[in-house]
């Protein structure tokens, strides 16, 4: 028996996937649920649920969200409903 199952369970409306500092992902992701990024994320990130970038964290590609909240260093194109960067936040190039 393998840990990972072929049938896996879709993720609750609760989930939430984090990148660790430290972790870094390249290439594109669709994320189910939310998704809070502390490492850093090199590609296009599609989520229909909130994203949210720590103060450690950085993507660098195109980001659709629900909500994208930017406490850390965002460069690409964003879509979302809502938009808010704190005030450590950086965006850059179509933000």
């Amino acid at each position: 028996m393998g840990i990972l199952k072929r049938n896996a369970v879709k993720a609750s409306r609760g989930a939430v996937t984090i990148i660790a500092e430290g972790n870094r992902v390249s290439g594109d992701m669709n994320v189910h649920g939310k998704l809070h990024v502390d490492g850093m994320i090199e590609g296009k990130v599609d989520s229909s649920d909130d994203i949210s970038i720590g103060k450690h964290g950085r993507i660098k590609g195109h980001v659709r969200a629900r909500e994208l909240h930017v406490s850390g260093w965002l460069e690409g194109r964003s879509s979302a409903t809502v938009f808010m960067s704190r005030p450590a936040g950086r965006c850059g190039h179509g933000c």
